[in-house]
């Protein structure tokens, strides 16, 4: 890692995203393990990383534990508010910008074209006229998740920049 370090440095890297993967922190419920991102970002902020700038990447892929509903439930939705609560109270002093999941369409979707569930056959690909219509139906579902996150990262750091999903 401090060879990749060294690397970024070099290329001047300023900003770097990482990836604070709900699955990986939160395996079982409430139970956070926290290791190896407290890890990378002390190693980002150190001299030896530059100091660079962090955009702190919270959501894609829920934990195993939480049902495949979410977030069209309300105890989804509650898990994902309490697991944006308990990253950016950890991250707040260290992260600058938080970015709220990424490609949400990709994981959202899940149209079996794109993934095929094991065993199944992939179905023929969408015209782009359904694939439009498909992803402006999670639109609503898209906004909900983003503006929930947002209500929460303001609670705890009313000066955060907020990014928008990477779509």
């Amino acid at each position: 890692v401090k060879s990749d370090m060294r690397i970024m440095q070099d290329l001047g890297c300023q900003v770097y995203r990482q990836d604070i993967g709900w699955n990986i922190v939160e395996q079982s419920r409430r139970e956070f393990g926290w290791g190896r991102h407290d890890w990378v970002v002390e190693a980002l902020r150190s001299p030896e990383g530059g100091g660079c700038r962090l955009i702190g990447l919270i959501g894609n892929t829920p934990p195993l534990w939480l049902p495949p509903e979410f977030p069209q439930t309300e105890t989804g939705m509650q898990a994902y508010g309490q697991w944006v609560e308990a990253a950016v109270s950890r991250y707040a002093n260290t992260v600058d910008y938080w970015e709220i999941w990424n490609e949400p369409l990709v994981f959202w979707l899940r149209h079996p074209h794109h993934k095929p569930e094991k065993g199944q056959k992939p179905q023929a690909e969408l015209s782009q006229q359904q694939t439009d219509e498909l992803a402006a139906s999670y639109s609503d579902m898209i906004l909900t998740v983003v503006r929930a996150a947002s209500k929460t990262i303001r609670q705890i750091d009313p000066d955060a920049t907020i990014l928008s999903p990477g779509f």
